[in-house]
């Protein structure tokens, strides 16, 4: 057989992380967090998303982000699951950027989630990017946050442990 293709950025740069704490259990806030109806509600700049390929967010799923200005083609690139740490990344189609989430159990209903950006490991655009559009986009990040935490409180993602 074929070997599964390279879904991953072989080289990359992190640009910035942010992290919160939530009071759910970590599959509450993974589920919640990942389900593709849900993004716009949650993480700011984002209006919609659709051309999802599969509703469960699993290694090679596609689905289009569309922004305030333009649209993002993202693939789940990366997985993996344990009842202490669930780590689940998306890379923009060309490889350009991707993100990062870890999801960490510190409790039975105490959930951290930290999200780090990356970039193609490319001086100009690392360059750029740190002095031009870092902040906006780690604000953004943190808001994404803050809108999850009110997400979870009103209306979390219903799942079975």
């Amino acid at each position: 057989p074929d070997p599964p293709p390279q879904l991953e950025m072989n080289h990359k740069s992190k640009m910035f992380s942010v992290s919160r704490e939530y009071e759910t259990d970590i599959n509450t806030l993974f589920f919640t967090a990942l389900d593709f109806t849900t993004r716009p509600r949650w993480q700011a700049g984002i209006k919609a998303t659709d051309e999802v390929s599969h509703k469960l967010p699993q290694v090679g799923t596609h689905h289009r982000c569309v922004l305030d200005k333009g649209e993002i083609n993202m693939i789940t690139s990366s997985y993996s699951y344990s009842a202490e740490k669930i780590v689940y990344s998306e890379t923009e189609r060309k490889k350009q950027h991707a993100g990062y989430f870890l999801f960490e159990k510190l409790g039975e209903n105490k959930t951290r989630v930290t999200f780090d950006f990356h970039l193609k490991n490319n001086f100009a655009m690392v360059t750029m990017f740190r002095l031009f559009m870092k902040k906006k986009y780690q604000n953004l990040m943190q808001q994404s946050l803050e809108n999850l935490a009110e997400m979870v409180r009103e209306k979390p993602v219903s799942v079975e442990t």
